[in-house]
């Protein structure tokens, strides 16, 4: 799913740049036709007040209709990213607002796998940060006229199309994952009365023993999220946790190639299938079974 995530971000990003690059120069030269024959269409009036030997008064028109955009740079070529020096409130902003996303995400998420848990912090902080600092940087006229426009519309869509990505999506789905982890460390604190394990490799095992079943509440304590990262599986069979108060849990179970003495779990998440992990649970069910 991580790497499912890049790839789309990556095809947007493209195809954001390829659809902005084709049409920045169609639309500079409409927006530069309208502007024309206005200008024109103004000097032949004379009761519109304008005089055709001056072209100044039409631009500050035009910008006090639309004061940040008139103001901005909208030449393709500059489409660059905005230097440090006249844009560093940009990236202050950035960088602050980052920083307490890293912390919201942390708080709200503190056991999800990192890269995803990155992936939101970067888009939602990111969007924040730049919307707060192009308010910043765009708040007077002077730093207006050295702001490219293009690379304002292009990050700010960008960044706010990843982070309700993120928000909608990817939350709900960490979300999940936090409360599928705590129900499998909490199976330590449980009385568990029996576990039934079925698979066409295993065929039927019921474990009882009281020890059996206390050094699995133990292990599963430490249960971690897990992402197989398209690794085979050495077998997979069906695990189903029996509770004294009646209560049953069941996964789907592997055996990871990577990790040969652990025991993963899968489960539905919120938007798609994730993995828990059971450190020495495959030396666990081997010493249950003889």
């Amino acid at each position: 799913m991580v790497m499912l995530v890049w790839q789309h971000s990556l095809v947007t990003v493209a195809a954001l740049y390829i659809f902005v690059s084709t049409e920045a120069d169609t639309w500079s030269i409409r927006i530069a036709h309208v502007v024309s024959k206005k200008a024109n269409a103004d000097s032949r009036c004379p009761s519109c007040g304008w005089s055709s030997q001056s072209t100044s008064n039409l631009d500050s028109r035009n910008r006090a209709k639309v004061p940040v955009l008139g103001d901005m740079d909208w030449e393709w070529g500059d489409f660059g990213s905005p230097s440090l020096v006249t844009h560093w409130r940009l990236y202050v902003s950035a960088v602050f607002c980052v920083l307490i996303s890293a912390g919201v995400w942390h708080a709200m998420f503190p056991n999800v796998l990192m890269p995803m848990k990155v992936w939101c912090i970067l888009t939602t902080g990111g969007g924040f940060g730049v919307l707060t600092g192009y308010i910043w940087q765009l708040y007077t006229r002077d730093r207006r006229a050295d702001s490219p426009g293009c690379f304002c519309v292009v990050v700010s869509v960008g960044f706010t199309a990843f982070g309700t990505l993120s928000i909608l999506l990817l939350g709900p789905e960490l979300l999940s994952q936090e409360r599928e982890l705590a129900r499998v460390r909490d199976l330590g604190s449980v009385q568990i009365a029996e576990i039934r394990v079925s698979g066409i490799s295993r065929g039927s095992q019921t474990i009882s023993h009281a020890a059996s079943l206390k050094e699995f509440g133990v292990l599963a304590e430490s249960a971690v999220l897990f992402d197989p990262n398209h690794q085979g599986w050495s077998e997979s069979f069906q695990v189903s946790v029996f509770s004294t108060s009646g209560s049953v849990v069941s996964y789907e179970a592997g055996i990871p190639d990577r990790y040969p003495r652990d025991v993963s779990l899968r489960f539905k998440g919120a938007s798609y299938w994730s993995y828990l992990r059971i450190p020495n649970g495959a030396l666990w069910l081997n010493a249950s079974r003889e």
